[in-house]
């Protein structure tokens, strides 16, 4: 968001637009095993600090065998960029993180809500 007015946003405007790769990257984190998950948040606070995702990706990878180096750096991406919008917003982390689950969680709803409207759409078609 672009500026805040208390503990909240001053607008709705964006000072970036997330990429279609960066919330597919938060849905699919958001979708990983609670096991897989844990080991991700654990990976990320013993890693050393860095500016760059794809080298922290590299330093997380062993700890996450299962997840390719590729989507973990999908993931890291995502994660900087939300980083660079609440540091733009001003606002309180805590009110960031909860205003970027709910929207993740609200576009995972649209897009259940698309695929059964596409689903029903194509049986009617037939």
């Amino acid at each position: 968001m672009t500026t805040a007015r208390a503990t909240r946003y001053a607008s709705s405007q964006m000072a970036l637009e997330l990429l279609s790769e960066d919330r597919d990257a938060l849905v699919a984190i958001r979708d990983l095993p609670p096991t897989q998950l844990d080991k991700f948040i654990d990976a990320l606070q013993t890693a050393p600090p860095t500016s760059n995702p794809y080298a922290l990706a590299e330093a997380v990878a062993p700890q996450l065998p299962a997840v390719s180096t590729d989507r973990l750096s999908g993931f890291l991406e995502a994660l900087y960029s939300l980083y660079f919008v609440r540091e733009l917003s001003g606002v309180k982390p805590s009110i960031f993180s909860n205003d970027v689950v709910r929207s993740i969680l609200g576009l995972a709803q649209r897009r259940r809500a698309k695929t059964k409207r596409d689903s029903a759409k194509f049986w009617t078609d037939c």
